[in-house]
């Protein structure tokens, strides 16, 4: 995308800009990373009711340069397949759709304790699975950023263990639906 310079590192997020999603969590993440002396950029993609209140935490906490609101776009996968790490801090979720979107483009995942997430991945194996809190998010960001080998171990891992969904609704039809 555009707005992608190679001088930082791009964290992303798919997501609606609402309650639920956890923007103000992002925004406040961001602050933190960037306080540490990081340079990175934080491109959310979407849209939502909550915009201008964003846009306006944005420029309070001074992060107009470093947390962009991408708007609504036809095809998000390129920026999750060019951002560092894709992060998703909803507070609340049932089963992420951008979370599998990133498993399948191999991106390092961050992501809440909350759903199905735990259902979509394995903390410390293919991605990170946080208390639902700026802070944690901003740490386990913050690891990954510094540990490249964990970044592509989660790479690997996921790339060995492709998205399978008929052998998900095989697991279901078995389970649920028998």
């Amino acid at each position: 995308p555009d707005s992608f310079d190679k001088a930082r590192t791009h964290l992303v997020t798919v997501g609606r800009l609402s309650r639920e999603k956890g923007a103000e969590m992002a925004l406040e993440a961001c602050k933190i990373l960037r306080d540490e002396g990081r340079n990175i950029c934080w491109h959310w993609v979407g849209d939502g009711a909550d915009h201008a209140a964003i846009r306006m935490q944005i420029k309070a906490h001074g992060l107009s340069d470093c947390f962009l609101l991408e708007g609504n776009q036809i095809n998000p996968y390129p920026y999750i397949r060019n951002g560092a790490i894709y992060v998703q801090p909803s507070h609340y979720e049932a089963y992420s759709t951008t979370v599998t979107e990133a498993k399948l483009l191999c991106r390092p995942i961050v992501a809440t304790d909350v759903g199905g997430m735990r259902d979509q991945l394995t903390d410390g194996t293919n991605g990170r699975i946080v208390p639902v809190s700026a802070e944690a998010i901003a740490k386990a960001i913050g690891e990954l950023l510094d540990n490249d080998e964990m970044c592509t171990s989660f790479c690997d891992t996921l790339k060995e263990n492709r998205y399978d969904a008929e052998q998900l609704l095989s697991h279901y039809r078995e389970s649920v639906l028998a």
